[in-house]
């Protein structure tokens, strides 16, 4: 197969089997004196339609600068953002594959600097209209603790790379009562899917303000919190998120690798939960590189001790973007997980109570079949370390056309944050105590 992807590549001429070959070889530069542009980047969406298909955007990934949005697969489109120096020869390739695709976003620079105008006219301090930057996200979630001091109980459980704190939230009824079963919930992992800690910032927000309120958020908070304790990892990658003031599209963490401009791992392929299996990378330049061994990496390593720290915890949500999806474990494997019908039968009703809100659809399912295989996952890790209920988001925008990929729009925070608590509510009905 690979002998065969190589000849194919050679009759596209130097320059593409030069990249196929030689891509790992090549750091992702980035601009030491300030922010990286992307001006001219395009994003392109394309459909591998058989496996030679697939095996040769596995080959394109190794490319220099070249970054999927998704892993290449049969079950779903792949959104592709390629420099301006490589597009000429990317879609010839694509041409000569007769692979279709289109082109999303003539230049992904323009969405970037709007997104960043509009940014700047708005409050940094306001969770529901803008994304904080790493500074501002801290000062609210010790301000939080400060005015909820009964209900909220702010620790850091470890260090990043660079000395920042990871801050677990427990958020309860009262902090000083008896511990309840747990309900775990992770965002940011991966440092450019801002709206992710948006919407865990944003559910924080919702449980402490409405609990013993009337309405509907009262009524759900209050179940929720009488039920259950519920503990937020809202930024578990803080070096990457801070970095990505620089480089937006940034999604590893920034630890050193041993080719010194590829840093980061990706912390959703170190845990050791099939480690360095499907749908992860040993190339250090790779954005889904797995890291020297399992649980390597400070972010892993902090998550897992302070779940085993918690007590019972009963499941585990993490929450990623984009695709609009719910993913079923097992991501590793081909293999679902023994219980794959009752995990599904209850995402699914929670994607009803989603969907309830603003008219948006979650496919949910097995990740290999609706998406694509993944090893080194943190929900597949507590599944098979006996937390029950297990699950990833992907939240908005869907794929392909139309789509702005990880550049959600701030207006788009609110609507998020509201239909997203709405399903942890229908989780927390669901799943016994």
């Amino acid at each position: 197969m690979f002998r065969e992807l190589s000849n194919m590549a050679r009759n596209m001429g130097p320059l593409m089997f030069s990249m196929l070959l030689l891509g790992a070889v090549y750091a992702n530069p980035e601009n030491s004196h300030g922010r990286k542009s992307f001006k001219g980047y395009q994003v392109i969406s394309v459909q591998a339609e058989n496996e030679m298909q697939v095996e040769y955007l596995n080959l394109l990934q190794t490319g220099p600068e070249i970054d999927f949005f998704q892993i290449p697969s049969l079950t779903q489109r792949t959104d592709i953002l390629v420099p301006p120096t490589q597009l000429k020869e990317v879609k010839r390739s694509f041409r000569k594959m007769k692979m279709p695709f289109e082109v999303t976003n003539r230049d992904i620079e323009q969405l970037i600097e709007r997104e960043r105008q509009q940014m700047a006219g708005k409050s940094t301090d306001d969770i529901w209209t803008s994304y904080l930057p790493w500074e501002k996200f801290e000062v609210w979630l010790q301000d939080r603790s400060t005015s909820y001091p009964n209900m909220i109980e702010l620790k850091s459980i470890g260090k990043s790379y660079e000395g920042k704190d990871i801050w677990q939230v427990k958020v309860a009824a009262n902090v000083n009562d008896a511990k309840k079963p747990a309900m775990y919930i992770e965002c940011l992992a991966h440092a450019r899917e801002w709206i992710t800690g948006s919407v865990c910032l944003g559910s924080i927000d919702i449980l402490t303000s409405n609990y013993g309120q009337s309405g509907t958020q009262g009524q759900q908070a209050t179940e929720m919190l009488n039920k259950f304790d519920w503990y937020f990892i809202p930024m578990m990658n803080p070096d990457g998120y801070n970095f990505t003031k620089d480089n937006r599209l940034w999604r590893k963490n920034r630890v050193p690798n041993a080719f010194p401009t590829c840093p980061g791992v990706d912390l959703n392929r170190n845990f050791d939960a099939d480690w360095g299996g499907a749908g992860s990378s040993s190339n250090w330049c790779a954005d889904t590189y797995r890291g020297g061994s399992a649980n390597s990496e400070n972010e892993a390593k902090a998550v897992i001790g302070a779940v085993a720290e918690t007590g019972r915890v009963v499941s585990y949500l993490s929450i990623h973007s984009y695709s609009q999806l719910l993913l079923v474990p097992y991501a590793y494997s081909t293999v679902k997980a023994p219980d794959y019908d009752e995990l599904k039968r209850i995402g699914d009703e929670a994607m009803l109570a989603l969907r309830r809100v603003n008219g948006v659809t979650f496919q949910v399912g097995h990740g290999p079949e609706i998406l694509y295989a993944a090893s080194g996952g943190a929900f597949d890790y507590f599944k098979l370390n006996d937390v029950k209920y297990c699950y990833v988001y992907e939240l908005r925008p869907g794929p392909g056309a139309g789509s702005n990929g990880f550049i959600l729009s701030a207006s788009e925070i609110d609507p998020s944050i509201r239909e997203t608590f709405a399903s942890f509510h229908s989780f927390a009905v669901q799943i016994p105590a």
